[in-house]
């Protein structure tokens, strides 16, 4: 690709994101065991999956939904039979929320789905291009993650 502009790169990588989220759509699909998550509530059971038992707020921190509405999610998926919530025994004011079998069976099976989905992306790419898009992707978190540290 020609150098471009800042403003030339921006309107490339607009354009970009709604067909990626598009082609991505394996990443959590919408209807799973019989239940329709939101973006929310995916969101909330993969990062449950990844980090075991968490706070509310570190929960807030990871996903970056606020904890008003976080509650709201959290309800959601304990009425689904997919999360609870749980208090600590060293401190009964502490709770946590933790994934059911049936969340950690789910996340599984979300987690099955987007490999298989990623799997035969990274398949047709020649080495050069999964270097690019794997410094892309890591550069992309490491800028994200800079800037969530300072909004804070």
């Amino acid at each position: 690709m020609k150098h471009l502009s800042t403003d030339d790169y921006v309107k490339v990588i607009e354009s970009c994101i709604p067909k990626i989220m598009k082609g991505m759509r394996f990443t959590i699909p919408k209807r799973i065991m019989g239940i329709k998550l939101s973006f929310h509530q995916g969101l909330t059971l993969i990062c449950l999956g990844e980090h075991g038992s968490c706070k509310m707020t570190e929960l807030s921190k990871e996903t970056g939904i606020n904890l008003t509405a976080l509650t709201g999610v959290i309800d959601g998926l304990i009425k689904d039979k997919l999360a609870m919530r749980k208090r600590t025994p060293e401190d009964r004011r502490v709770v946590l929320v933790a994934l059911t079998s049936s969340g950690r069976k789910l996340v599984s099976g979300v987690q099955q789905y987007r490999r298989k989905g990623i799997k035969s992306i990274v398949k047709s790419l020649d080495a050069k291009d999964k270097d690019i898009i794997i410094r892309g992707f890591a550069k992309m978190v490491d800028i994200f993650y800079e800037q969530n540290t300072k909004s804070r």
